[in-house]
């Protein structure tokens, strides 16, 4: 959402909490009437730029995710990106983050049990037996499934790229992104600014080589737990019929 950011070409919003509540309208009780109202009108005021002639891009939550459908249906001229990270990349992330990972996988899951997404094929003391990184994949298969399901539902709206395409071809991802939602920017520049050269939430220097290693570091010492885990998942996705490569590949 920062690299896009452009002022006359697009305004950002990241993960705005309004989508997520719309959710919990619909989880309190509401008619399928009430919550289309409102979703109705909140993509009216989302959709209203700042300055006249920017494109709006919305970064979902992970619960505000789950509304892709609704959102897609009720506006046929917006697109969709699926921004995910490969599934070996995404548990070492979390392991290479020690014990505040692993509360992150757990906390992810328990956000999109909050809004009714987790049925995977588990009972409840089948998720309790897991391990924190199989939680974590869980939730990562669940996301999976939604964007999958969008993204075969609209075609080309709707089109996918994976982390490792944004940090190796960061010029050339973020030019197919512009291409399409249709911004007249300048992805080469926007890729040589700092900005994809700091860690998003401590400001700290943090580039794609520190970034490849940290990762080599992690798997190598997790090795065994996240390679039989990824194999596991891969199960899982295969008896729930979840897509683990997203269609609508953006071409870099």
């Amino acid at each position: 959402t920062r690299a896009l950011d452009r002022e006359g070409a697009a305004m950002t919003l990241s993960e705005p909490p309004i989508l997520t509540d719309i959710v919990s309208y619909r989880l309190a009780g509401a008619t399928p009437a009430q919550a289309s109202a409102l979703l109705d009108d909140i993509l009216g005021l989302l959709a209203r730029p700042f300055a006249p002639g920017e494109a709006v891009i919305v970064k979902a939550g992970a619960i505000g995710n789950s509304l892709g459908n609704d959102i897609l249906a009720r506006r046929p001229s917006s697109k969709a990106l699926c921004l995910h990270a490969p599934l070996p990349v995404y548990l070492a992330s979390a392991a290479r983050k020690g014990v505040w990972g692993r509360i992150w996988g757990r906390k992810l899951f328990a956000t999109l049990r909050s809004a009714g997404l987790t049925e995977i094929g588990f009972t409840p003391d089948e998720l309790f037996e897991q391990s924190d990184l199989q939680i974590a994949a869980d939730a990562w298969l669940i996301l999976h499934r939604v964007m999958g399901e969008v993204g075969s539902r609209f075609g080309e709206r709707v089109r996918a790229t994976d982390s490792e395409s944004l940090f190796t071809r960061t010029a050339a991802a973020i030019g197919a992104i512009a291409l399409h939602f249709g911004l007249a920017i300048d992805a080469a520049a926007i890729a040589a600014v700092p900005l994809f050269r700091r860690h998003a939430k401590s400001g700290e220097e943090f580039d794609s080589e520190r970034r490849a290693q940290e990762l080599r570091e992690a798997t190598a010492v997790h090795r065994e737990e996240i390679e039989m885990i990824d194999k596991w998942a891969r199960m899982v996705a295969d008896a729930q019929g979840i897509r683990l490569d997203l269609p609508g590949k953006l071409d870099l």
